[in-house]
């Protein structure tokens, strides 16, 4: 930085080559070792600190980060459409596939529900636990989870799904390869 003793007009390229000398050098703290051998290790020192320049986002001719300012709805139409709407498309995608003689995903998960919450006999429970069972068995098969809700979730639904194994559902529904980045965990209430 400048002193007294330096005043800012003496210094040989003026506040950008300052500016310019103060971003090449790296924080104190900050080491890299490479983890391989290399012939120039303060070569390839300054390699490895430059791409963490250029990953970081910055130019290397200038110093400081190039910020850009995009407004949310013109960044919602370079990606297509929002989170939300993109999180919905994966759903009703999920919910719509037919997992065999017409019936969909979200068919058996409201069959679920209502063999959970359905009042019964004791051999009418045994035949709702073991169909739940068959579920539960078809929905790890796709890659999904269901699970019951217990009372403290504060949840309005009995049982919900979840992705859990995205690469599986992936295999029965390759449509969704679009929305890979939000398929796990994803939440089918």
């Amino acid at each position: 930085m400048h002193t007294k003793q330096r005043p800012l007009r003496v210094i040989k390229g003026g506040l950008e080559a300052d500016k310019e000398r103060d971003y090449k050098r790296l924080h104190p703290a900050f080491h890299s070792h490479p983890a391989y051998p290399a012939p120039n290790v303060e070569a390839e020192k300054m390699r490895v600190s430059n791409s963490l320049r250029l990953v970081g986002g910055t130019e290397v001719k200038r110093p400081g980060r190039k910020i850009f300012d995009i407004p949310v709805g013109d960044a919602i139409n370079l990606v297509g459409a929002s989170c939300e709407t993109r999180r919905r498309r994966a759903v009703n995608a999920i919910f719509s596939f037919d997992v065999g003689q017409g019936v969909t995903v979200l068919n058996l998960v409201e069959e679920f529900r209502i063999n959970m919450t359905a009042p019964a006999t004791i051999e009418q429970e045994l035949v709702y636990m073991e169909r739940n069972g068959h579920i539960y068995g078809l929905f790890l098969d796709l890659g999904i989870a269901i699970i019951a809700a217990a009372e403290e979730q504060g949840l309005d639904v009995s049982a919900y799904a979840t992705v859990f194994r995205p690469a599986r559902l992936l295999r029965y529904l390759p449509q969704l390869k679009e929305y890979d980045d939000i398929l796990p965990g994803l939440a089918l209430a």
